[in-house]
């Protein structure tokens, strides 16, 4: 079953399993639709970070409910970039987050240019991302749309 992921990457040790529960709630504040969802912890010894995943099943984009469907959707990670202020950033895409973060290490690996391979990416408002499309922004998040890394519709 499809599901489209958003994971919070934070560094390690600022968080732990219980806190899957501050993103479920969340999340259920945002989701008009009512998708199944489910929130996953990720912890490996040999990464300097941690990642809290929710995947989202049934998840439909339409470029018609492009921009709204991703309003609302940073307005709910700028909830959890206010309640959990170790979570640096978050990325969104179709089911491939673990394929592409596997094997990194380090959050320092995490530069522009990896992170355009997400279609979607939420930075914590301190500075204007210099690339791709800004599609939301507020005093606590910008989302920023990368095109070219996968196809949404």
């Amino acid at each position: 079953m499809e599901s489209f992921e958003i994971t919070f990457f934070c560094h390690k040790g600022n968080y732990d399993k219980k806190s899957i529960g501050i993103i479920d709630e969340k999340y259920k504040c945002f989701d008009s639709i009512d998708n199944k969802s489910i929130v996953e912890f990720f912890s490996e010894k040999e990464k300097d970070f941690d990642e809290f995943r929710i995947s989202i099943f049934h998840f439909k984009l339409t470029k018609d409910k492009f921009i709204y469907t991703f309003e609302n959707l940073s307005k709910f990670v700028g909830s959890i970039f206010c309640k959990m202020k170790g979570v640096i950033f978050a990325t969104g895409i179709y089911e491939i987050t673990y394929y592409l973060t596997e094997s990194k290490k380090k959050i320092v690996e995490f530069d522009n240019e990896f992170l355009q391979k997400f279609p979607i990416v939420f930075y914590k408002t301190r500075e204007e991302p210099d690339s791709g499309k800004i599609i939301y922004s507020d005093e606590n998040i910008f989302c920023v749309f990368y095109e070219g890394a996968q196809n949404l519709y």
